[in-house]
């Protein structure tokens, strides 16, 4: 992995987040829709109870280990499409298993408040979000002259 340190110049804008969000939208989806499939032949084919909270807690999970592995080992796609990667604030190395977990349960929260978690960016001194400062991580954008 290439070493990026952090610096509040390369914070990735909203309108790249935004843009991410929109990709990965697209690719959690289709992890669920497969992780679903996986679970629905688990139960010989048959339909899952759409107020199971299992099946629920299920797909978070499954939502969190893609995130979270994307994040330790690179980028997400819609990341990977907008030049953006997920660093430690202090090192400006991977973020840690444990800074994964917290950014993931608070940008779950983040998007509660009408998304007020995220819109924080734009009044932020260094354009981080809930997530960003909980976790102690940044979202940076990596132009060809930072790699």
């Amino acid at each position: 992995m290439i070493d990026v340190i952090y610096s509040p110049t390369a914070t990735a804008s909203l309108a790249r987040r935004s843009a991410s969000i929109v990709y990965d939208s697209v690719a959690v989806f289709g992890v669920c829709f497969v992780a679903a499939a996986i679970a629905v032949a688990w139960h010989h084919g048959q339909a899952i109870a759409a107020q199971s909270w299992g099946f629920t807690v299920y797909l978070v999970l499954v939502s969190y280990g893609y995130f979270a592995y994307c994040w330790r080992h690179g980028r997400t796609l819609g990341m990977r499409s907008w030049k953006l990667r997920v660093v430690d604030q202090s090192s400006g190395r991977q973020p840690s298993w444990g800074q994964t977990a917290i950014r993931f349960c608070i940008a779950l929260l983040a998007w509660l408040p009408a998304g007020m978690g995220y819109w924080r960016a734009w009044w932020d001194p260094d354009g981080r979000t809930w997530h960003d400062r909980a976790s102690r991580t940044c979202l940076i954008y990596e132009d060809d002259r930072t790699t």
